[in-house]
C-alpha cells in the first residue's frame, strides 16, 4: 500500500506490505494512514 502526506512544500511517502486477508489489510491501512497523518501534522 502506498501512502503520501503533503502540506505546503513538505511531502512524506511510504510503501508498506500488510499481512492478512482483505479486511485485515484494510484495517491496517486505515490505522497506518491516520497515525501517519497525526505524526505528520505534529
Amino acid at each position: 500500500v502506498c501512502f503520501a502526506w503533503a502540506r505546503g512544500d513538505q511531502v512524506r511517502t511510504e510503501r508498506l506490505v500488510f499481512q492478512g486477508d482483505r479486511q485485515a489489510v484494510r484495517e491496517q491501512t486505515v490505522r497506518h494512514a491516520l497515525q501517519g497523518l497525526l505524526r505528520f501534522i505534529e
